[in-house]
């Protein structure tokens, strides 16, 4: 997915990305990626199929704003 936005939108899309995810870390009061590393593994998820279709939902938001 992040190689198509990529090559759709261009490397400046990196910059998007990166303000965007330090936007969400700090919603989620996540310090740092390592902080983040793990947390969201299946193995963390109580509930699997949730976070399963979230992903699919949210990739489908992307693809619509194309």
């Amino acid at each position: 997915m992040m190689t198509s936005a990529l090559l759709k939108r261009g490397i400046t899309f990196l910059d998007t990305i990166s303000t965007e995810l330090l936007i969400w870390m700090g919603e989620h009061e996540y310090e740092s990626i390592q902080q983040m590393q793990g947390s969201m593994s299946r193995n963390a998820v109580p509930q699997t199929r949730r976070l399963r279709a979230r992903q699919l939902h949210e990739g489908a938001e992307l693809y619509a704003m194309r």
